[in-house]
């Protein structure tokens, strides 16, 4: 039996909870083939994430330093590796806009990626943040504190090609976060501008976070998930953070959220102490949208994104430069 149809996000334990039919993203016949797989039967929701992170300065002390990041995937509970890793970096509390640089594997059989900068100023405090993709775009990515929150200057986290078989205004394409020290903010960006209503009924998108363990358990999806989703249901005029049951019930939000629409954006904001009491842990998310009919309330799902730990810091080195 193909498995072109399967839905690689957690988000459709929700919609089989609820009595529905999904359908969704293609994915090659043979991403599922062999085990092991990632955490339930139809679920891929492994991303990379983070170990050690490592300076190491040239010994002319020229302004030539290495940064090397240990990245990987858990390979006891998914198949996919590390395709891509990027280095951003700046002068820190410079409020420039970061440089971004491939990040090299060191060998076949190593987790450790690098990339040597060049020429960093003597004495002055830089930060630096990783991101990095496996093989079907689940990621992980270390987050810029923002000064102010402009979705033109968010981080892209997560990409997803478009789908034929979903509705344009239902297809993720991308999903971008910011940080400005206290507010997460989330933007969604479809193939065609949001609606509220579809061909499906009434239309809902959703940024679904995990905040429990997610170092040591990254397999953890929405069947454990005592964190919840922002979402908003233009249609039903409700937006806000949403426990499981609640989104399956259909009961009011938990805590509000700030939203926004923007052309093909749909972007909301939280606090990041509603989402997690352990920021340093960061969340993992996903995105997701879907339509509830108006006989019966059953819910449809239309897409759903890979998945990615988001960390909410970066790391810090100053170079020391020429030793006189």
């Amino acid at each position: 039996m193909t498995i072109k149809k399967i839905i690689i996000s957690s988000i459709t334990a929700v919609f089989i909870l609820m009595g529905c039919r999904s359908f969704g993203q293609e994915l090659p016949d043979d991403v599922f083939d062999s085990l092991p797989q990632a955490f339930g039967n139809t679920v891929q929701d492994v991303p990379p994430d983070l170990g050690k992170i490592e300076f190491r300065e040239s010994l002319s002390r020229n302004g030539d330093v290495r940064v090397r990041a240990s990245i990987s995937v858990d390979s006891e509970i998914s198949k996919f590796t590390v395709k891509k890793a990027f280095l951003s970096y700046r002068i820190k509390d410079s409020g420039e806009a970061l440089t971004t640089v491939d990040m090299i594997k060191e060998s076949p059989k190593s987790d450790f990626w690098y990339s040597q900068l060049q020429n960093l100023k003597a004495g002055v405090e830089y930060e630096f943040f990783i991101s990095a993709f496996d093989e079907i775009g689940n990621s992980v990515v270390q987050l810029p504190t923002m000064k102010d929150l402009d979705k033109n200057n968010m981080t892209e986290v997560v990409t997803d090609d478009a789908d034929k078989d979903i509705p344009k205004a239902m297809d993720i394409l991308t999903v971008r976060f910011g940080y400005d020290g206290k507010d997460v903010e989330a933007c969604v960006s479809t193939v065609e501008k949001f609606k509220s209503y579809s061909v499906l009924g009434a239309s809902v998108v959703l940024v679904g976070f995990i905040s429990d363990d997610v170092r040591y358990h990254p397999s953890r999806s929405i069947t454990e998930n005592t964190g919840g989703f922002i979402g908003y249901f233009p249609a039903m005029n409700k937006q806000g953070i949403f426990t499981v049951s609640q989104l399956s019930s259909g009961g009011d939000p938990i805590a509000p959220v700030k939203m926004f629409t923007a052309g093909k954006n749909v972007c909301m904001t939280a606090e990041a102490n509603k989402l997690t009491t352990t920021p340093e842990r960061g969340l993992k998310v996903f995105a997701a949208t879907g339509a509830m009919t108006a006989i019966g309330g059953r819910m449809f799902l239309g897409d759903a994104s890979p998945y990615s730990i988001v960390y909410f810091r970066g790391s810090t080195y100053t170079p020391e430069g020429d030793i006189p």
